[in-house]
């Protein structure tokens, strides 16, 4: 492994990107608007949309855009994705330090439904959502489906375990003496300054690649 390489698997690392995961609606229970999604109500939008990203947007305000969902998908339990916040856009930097402290936990879709789409349930007040139109998804404090929440939220340098730095340098090809060397350097790692700290963790690693 040559240092470019070397460089290319910790950029890869950088957990300040503001990546989380969750759940962006959920299927079977009722939300405060009196609807319930059903599964597969995303199937055919999901495939319509192939590899472009969902725009993310801060409660649903279109003048707000702080990110790209990146991942979108139907599992048993509902829509599940993972999104990318753009810390270069200052409310997406505090919308990540929110959802770090736990203010923020809920997700929200904006969707249209199409002719057919919905369905009076037999107590003819729910409505069914069968085929949805999804536009976007949007972090929010109080979502309208309270299922819908954030499940893994942008971890800090300093908020990641010994455990899981040591798994992601294994995953990315290191051997374990070379991920012991790197958990001990990044343990001395910490906020607020995580892009100096990375950039510095990067330079050590290349001194002790030169030196080998």
């Amino acid at each position: 492994m040559d240092v470019l390489d070397f460089q290319f698997k910790i950029a890869e690392l950088d957990v300040s990107r503001g990546v989380f995961k969750g759940y962006a609606s959920t299927f079977g229970n009722l939300d405060l608007q009196g609807d319930v999604v059903r599964p597969g109500a995303f199937a055919r939008t999901l495939k319509e949309r192939g590899a472009e990203p969902i725009p993310i947007l801060w409660s649903h305000d279109t003048h707000q855009p702080i990110g790209a969902g990146t991942e979108a998908r139907e599992d048993s339990h509902g829509l599940a994705v993972t999104g990318e916040l753009i810390l270069s856009v200052a409310r997406a930097a505090e919308v990540r330090d929110l959802m770090r402290a736990g203010i923020v936990k809920g997700l929200s879709i904006g969707y249209s439904v199409p002719a057919g789409g919905a369905k009076q349930a037999a107590d003819g007040h729910t409505r069914e959502l069968v085929d949805i139109d999804l536009m976007e998804f949007s972090p929010c404090v109080i979502p309208a489906n309270p299922r819908a929440r954030i499940t893994a939220p942008p971890k800090s340098l300093a908020a990641m375990t010994p455990a899981e730095w040591s798994a992601h340098f294994r995953e990315a090809g290191f051997s374990r003496r070379e991920t012991d060397r790197l958990v001990y350097a990044v343990r001395g790692l910490g906020d607020p300054a995580e892009d100096a700290a990375i950039a510095d963790l990067t330079a050590w690693l290349q001194k002790q690649r030169k030196g080998n």
